[in-house]
């Protein structure tokens, strides 16, 4: 609990911070700050009370920054601030944040206040909100720590879609209906009984193919088994995902057919058993533990907007179970 609390503590005086340097910095860069810029002393400023308000600075003595005339011996806080934040969402900090850029954006229109209320949603909101002791009483299992080390260090949280997931019917209905199923070993179970709309198939997705499976070897083929429906779903997915640059980021998967208990609910299936599901850098990735950051090995944060837009759920927005931050499932067939 004593961690708890200096994790709530340090949150408000972000947000607070944050609060009084949007008043102060309602202005844009004119030019460039930080490694090569112009770095006139205005923008400096509005740089520095940014990345302060959000945490890049050790502490408030750091503030005094020498970007201008700097000995070459001296330690220069304020381009080490910029390389910090930027390695949130870039896999190459340039040190240099300049009009127009991301860097900028990310850093001058977004609060500490409002990337903790948007990156998880409801639940952090509550906690920022102060009602923290009543909703971690209902939502302990979802690791409070890491939820509040998330919203409290990430610049960068994809922000939850419009709808959310598939309800138990839905499911039956487009997909199948899974009769009868019996325990085999650990999670896995085996189906001895569904309807005719239960139908297993095979796709072949180019994109998986070299790609490391979950079991520790590798798939030749990007060939996979999934529900016949979920073909089409699939192989869009990934093709979205190419198109925009981003299958490097994927580096191991499972599935998309996993038949197994739905978390520890013994009564409930997942929906790896239809193969409407797919997990993506396991290790980095796994449950109840924070998904990696942007620019860190295994991060999959920038493939969930695209998903969302062809109507997938990632299990990073879960609220009512735990963060599974691997996980993607169709939520709109």
């Amino acid at each position: 609990m004593a961690t708890f609390l200096r994790r709530r503590s340090s949150i408000d005086d972000i947000k607070k911070k944050g609060v009084a340097v949007s008043k102060s910095t309602a202005g844009k860069l004119t030019a460039s700050v930080g490694k090569g810029g112009r770095n006139s002393p205005k923008d400096i400023e509005i740089v520095e009370d940014l990345l302060h308000a959000r945490g890049f600075f050790g502490h408030s003595g750091d503030r005094r920054m020498n970007i201008v005339g700097a000995k070459k011996n001296r330690k220069n806080v304020t381009i080490e601030a910029i390389t910090k934040f930027q390695r949130t969402f870039m896999r190459s900090p340039s040190g240099l944040i300049q009009p127009g850029s991301q860097s900028e954006r990310l850093l001058t229109n977004l609060s500490p206040g409002k990337v903790i209320t948007e990156s998880l949603g409801s639940w952090v909101a509550h906690i920022v909100d102060g009602a923290q002791s009543r909703h971690l009483k209902s939502q302990n299992h979802l690791n409070p720590g890491i939820r509040l080390m998330i919203a409290a260090r990430r610049a960068y949280y994809p922000p939850r879609p419009s709808f959310n997931t598939l309800a138990d019917s839905t499911v039956e209905n487009t997909y199948g209906k899974i009769r009868k199923f019996e325990p085999t070993e650990g999670r896995f179970v085996k189906v001895t009984d569904h309807d005719s709309k239960y139908k297993i198939g095979k796709v072949t997705i180019p994109q998986l193919a070299g790609k490391k499976n979950q079991m520790g070897g590798v798939n030749r083929t990007g060939k996979v088994r999934c529900h016949e429906k979920a073909k089409d779903k699939f192989l869009r997915l990934f093709q979205a995902w190419e198109d925009a640059g981003l299958i490097d980021r994927i580096n191991d998967f499972g599935g998309p057919v996993a038949v197994r208990y739905r978390g520890q609910n013994k009564s409930k299936l997942s929906l790896h058993s239809w193969g409407i599901a797919i997990d993506l850098n396991v290790q980095q990735n796994k449950m109840n533990m924070a998904p990696a950051r942007l620019g860190e090995y295994g991060c999959v944060l920038e493939l969930v907007p695209i998903a969302n837009s062809l109507g997938w759920f990632w299990g990073g927005h879960f609220q009512n179970t735990g963060l599974d931050a691997m996980h993607f499932e169709i939520a709109v067939p």
